[in-house]
């Protein structure tokens, strides 16, 4: 559903029940376990980085679990 809001280059988004819902659910899931993870200094950290013309993005994360999973540390 939320796809379909971007489709054609809108001017202006019409919020469907069926996206309101998608949106909540990807709200749950980014402010549940096992997705939020606190750093642990004794473990490697992974910095991702990327640039254009437009930009600059960064990405600070580490490796946890088993088997292992990259969680988010930080990001600009």
């Amino acid at each position: 559903p939320l796809t379909n809001l971007l489709k054609g280059k809108p001017k202006s988004l019409f919020c469907t029940p069926e996206a309101t819902s998608a949106v909540e659910t990807l709200q749950q899931a980014f402010m549940s376990a096992p997705l939020l993870v606190h750093p642990d200094p004794q473990k490697l950290f992974i910095v991702e980085v990327d640039a254009s013309t437009s930009g600059v993005g960064a990405v600070l994360s580490q490796q946890h679990g088993n088997p292992p999973k990259l969680h988010l540390c930080a990001k600009p």
